[in-house]
C-alpha cells in the first residue's frame, strides 16, 4: 500500500489511484488498466477539484 499524499509516486502508482476512482479493484488477478477506467477516472478527478473549489468559495463568501 501506498501513502496517497507523498509526492515520489510512480506514474504506475498515480494511474491505479486514478483508474480507482473510475472502478478499478486493484485486485490480483485484474490485469492491466483499461482506457475506460481511467478516463472516468479522471472525470472523477475532475468532479473532486471542482469540489474542492466550490466549498473555498462558499467557504470565503460565509456560506460554508
Amino acid at each position: 500500500m501506498f501513502n496517497a499524499w507523498a509526492t515520489d509516486c510512480t506514474v504506475n502508482e498515480m494511474l491505479r489511484m486514478i483508474a480507482g476512482f473510475g472502478g478499478f479493484l486493484n485486485r490480483k488477478g485484474d490485469g492491466i488498466l483499461g482506457p475506460q477506467t481511467i478516463w472516468i477516472g479522471l472525470q472523477r478527478s475532475k468532479d473532486f477539484v471542482l469540489t474542492i473549489h466550490a466549498k473555498s468559495k462558499a467557504d470565503l463568501l460565509g456560506y460554508g
